[in-house]
């Protein structure tokens, strides 16, 4: 290729040369030259068969060795080739040459075609020449048409697989686009991935920090409130439960506030949203504790519950003796079906401290307890100690005092020397006033001995007689022996022997000293002798008057519904701070203390809280207006009422006296002269008539229930469903009239209570005069 004017073609054709017109130019070789093939096709194959050897000779002519390069062997590629590799995008320029090449080929093989055919038929038209005639002349006409048509449809044929090959080139051309796209889409989304698991390490780690300080805000605010409110309390303010399960103690101190008043536990619930348990579920709570009349069984199962954990000194209980006014009245008792009253008094056994009440004494006698020997044995061999209610010995004193005086070692001991003083000292004092010797020592006496027998605080040393006896036990032995031989030589002035106050001071001496060794034994050292008075009773019985207000004698049911609240409430304390004693006892009643850990069984949850909370007492004692004395519009308007609670249940046992009018208007014909019922005469059209056939049914439950009943009333239990059953077994009446007849005879029993109640007093003076008729009959046939 050596030539010295360098001309013709632009670069080489050897794959692996990098030499070029251009570059020759500006290296100043003059050597080198570049020529195009020929356009002749047999002329260029032949060229590029040579070239093919030039091209394998080209580095030993060049004099240069090719750099070949070797592929490590375990070398695997490490990066992918582009999509669009083996299909780059072209310039126009190229694209132009592209096209005006396939038009060159396109001519070139049309052109070829032609004469290929030409020559064929010259050398067809030569060889039989001789024996061709001007018939066998070919048409080169019909020829050339022939050869266009065939053009042409080889024409149509690769325009057509020229549109194929496009599409086909465009349809992976868009694969790869969409690949691309897809792996970069990928690419973006593993990237997003890591971004968001970032995010949320670290919104975990937020959520962490953010937990941590929220719990630490939340304990330190269960610190603070801890005094105030329990843990379920908090739970319904913190608001992490929706609804708990309430404790014992929960439960305990809502009866307290519960107790004071309803309104103020619905103002403390709904209005200061503080947590407390529902009203529905204080009564719920209370029915399976019995406090009926009699023996406190459940309390004494309380109380031997508590009294395990307990160690032996703590079980030593005191028994206090006493008794309430109450209202003289009957009630009905809704819970147990029962009817109580009428009773004057309620007698409470607490925990054997009494007042010297005629009953007390009489007990006394019974037990063989007298004012020298105070204790009295029970058959499992049990020692008990009966002491005397020293406030109660202390106001017997006084009216002795007051009313006659005493004679002690011949003088006598009378209230004059006081009304002396006091009328020396009314207007002016004078100050070499004295009152008598005898008078004065007696009262300081009986002063230091009230408080040796009224100590309530262990750790009060201002004086022997006011700490715990045990403390100063000299000196408190010797104030009760000088009183136990003032009170045994002393007599009431017109008196020969001891009373029974007198008795019951040397029996509290006794008893004391008795108890005090009976502590001792049990690792006790001292006494505290508020315990073995009967104030805590007092306490009890203000509390139970307190919740009427000014009915300070509450029925019979009414007290024991107050007297439950209580006991399963906190210590409320006596709420007068009248007092000549000041009491730091912040104890809880033992009950209410012992049913935090008992589990209860909570039954009758259908029975609403009006039953038992909501109104005191379920009683008939209200005044009512009087009933008609005609029996059957009296049966038949209770009939009525009945009717009216029922007529949704029953069809057919009544109707509107409305619909009763228009139903005889209708079914008459002419003039009615029938005399219309008492129900129909005092309705305004809303009363229910009963039906006639449930009119018989009425008429014969009220016979049999005067014949069972006879102007009685039965106290046992379950009184309306045995009366029920009883009427029940005598009649045969379909199933669906049992309801009624029960509600019937349940407000039977209801009217009969409270007729009693309104003729109680009535009633009693009958029968004192009946009494008094019985007297006056046995004394004259004497």
């Amino acid at each position: 290729m050596v030539n010295n004017n360098p001309r013709g073609g632009s670069s080489c054709a050897v794959a692996t040369c990098t030499n070029y017109s251009g570059k020759i130019k500006t290296s100043g070789r003059i050597d080198l030259s570049f020529h195009r093939f020929p356009k002749d096709d047999t002329v260029a194959k032949n060229w590029q068969h040579l070239y093919d050897f030039v091209r394998d000779l080209k580095a030993e002519l060049l004099e240069y060795e090719p750099k070949i390069r070797y592929l490590k062997q375990n070398v695997l590629p490490s990066l992918n080739l582009p999509l669009d590799h083996a299909h780059t995008p072209l310039s126009e320029s190229s694209l132009n040459r592209r096209n005006r090449m396939n038009v060159k080929h396109t001519k070139q093989a049309h052109d070829q075609l032609i004469l290929s055919s030409i020559e064929q038929n010259e050398s067809n038209i030569e060889v039989g020449s001789n024996s061709c005639t001007a018939d066998n002349i070919l048409d080169y006409e019909q020829l050339y048409n022939n050869l266009i048509q065939e053009h042409e449809a080889l024409k149509t044929q690769f325009s057509e697989e020229n549109r194929l090959n496009q599409y086909e080139v465009d349809y992976k051309r868009i694969n790869e686009n969409l690949r691309f796209d897809m792996k970069i889409l990928q690419k973006n989304l593993s990237t997003t991935n890591k971004l968001l698991q970032e995010n949320q390490k670290h919104m975990k780690a937020i959520k962490i920090r953010s937990l941590d300080q929220s719990k630490a805000v939340e304990n330190q605010a269960k610190k603070l409130v801890s005094s105030v409110l329990t843990r379920n309390q908090l739970d319904l303010i913190l608001k992490k439960k929706k609804r708990v399960r309430w404790s014992r103690e929960e439960v305990s101190k809502a009866f307290t506030l519960r107790y004071f008043s309803k309104k103020a536990y619905k103002y403390v619930k709904d209005e200061l949203h503080y947590p407390l348990p529902g009203l529905s579920c204080l009564p719920r709570w209370t029915k399976t504790i019995d406090m009926r009349n009699g023996v406190l069984q459940d309390v004494l199962k309380i109380m031997k519950l508590n009294g395990e954990t307990l160690n032996d000194y703590e079980k030593l209980t005191v028994l206090m003796f006493d008794k309430v006014k109450v209202s003289y009245t009957m009630e009905y008792d809704m819970l147990h079906d029962q009817v109580l009253g009428p009773l004057n008094q309620m007698q409470v056994i607490v925990c054997c401290v009494s007042d010297c009440g005629g009953g007390n004494v009489g007990l006394w006698k019974e037990l063989e307890v007298n004012h020298e020997n105070s204790i009295f044995d029970t058959p499992n061999g049990q020692s008990i100690i009966c002491v005397p209610d020293a406030p109660h010995l202390l106001k017997l004193i006084r009216n002795w005092f007051l009313d006659t005086g005493f004679n002690l070692n011949g003088n006598v001991i009378n209230k004059k020397p006081i009304e002396t003083l006091i009328t020396l000292t009314r207007y002016q004092l004078i100050e070499d006033t004295k009152l008598n010797n005898n008078t004065a020592n007696f009262i300081e006496l009986i002063n230091n001995w009230f408080d040796l027998a009224n100590v309530a605080h262990p750790y009060n040393y201002s004086s022997p007689f006011k700490s715990p006896y045990g403390k100063f036990l000299k000196e408190q032995n010797c104030l009760f022996n000088e009183v136990y031989e003032t009170i045994n030589q002393m007599r009431c002035v017109g008196e020969s022997c001891l009373q029974i106050f007198q008795k019951g001071i040397l029996m509290h001496i006794n008893g004391t000293r008795h108890l005090l060794n009976v502590l001792k034994e049990n690792g006790l050292s001292y006494l505290l002798t508020s315990k073995i008075n009967q104030d805590a009773l007092e306490n009890l019985f203000s509390q139970i008057r307190s919740k009427g207000g000014l009915n300070d004698h509450p029925s019979p049911l009414n007290a024991i519904y107050r007297l439950k609240m209580i006991i399963l409430g906190k210590n409320l304390g006596i709420t007068s701070t009248h007092s000549n004693t000041i009491d730091d006892n912040k104890e809880e009643f033992m009950v209410a203390n012992a049913v935090k850990s008992v589990n209860l069984k909570l039954g009758d949850e259908h029975i609403g809280e009006d039953e038992i909370i909501s109104s005191d007492t379920d009683t008939a004692s209200e005044n009512g207006s009087q009933l008609s004395n005609e029996d059957k519009n009296k049966v038949e308007y209770l009939a009525g009422w009945v009717a009216k609670r029922h007529r949704f249940n029953i069809p057919g046992i009544g109707s509107t006296t409305t619909q009763v009018n228009k139903n005889n208007i209708n079914n008459t014909v002419g003039h009615d002269y029938e005399i219309p019922s008492w129900i129909n005469h005092v309705s305004y059209g809303g009363l229910i008539e009963p039906s006639s056939e449930f009119k018989k049914i009425i008429f014969r439950i009220e016979r049999l229930f005067n014949k069972f009943t006879k102007n009685t009333i039965n106290k046992g239990p379950n009184i309306v469903k045995q009366l029920t059953n009883k009427i029940l077994c005598r009649m045969e009446i379909e199933d669906k009239w049992k309801p009624s007849i029960q509600t019937y005879i349940k407000q039977r029993i209801l009217i009969r209570m409270k007729y009693y109640n309104q003729n109680a007093l009535l009633l009693k003076k009958k029968n004192k005069a009946k009494n008094s008729i019985k007297k006056l009959s046995k004394l004259k046939k004497l």
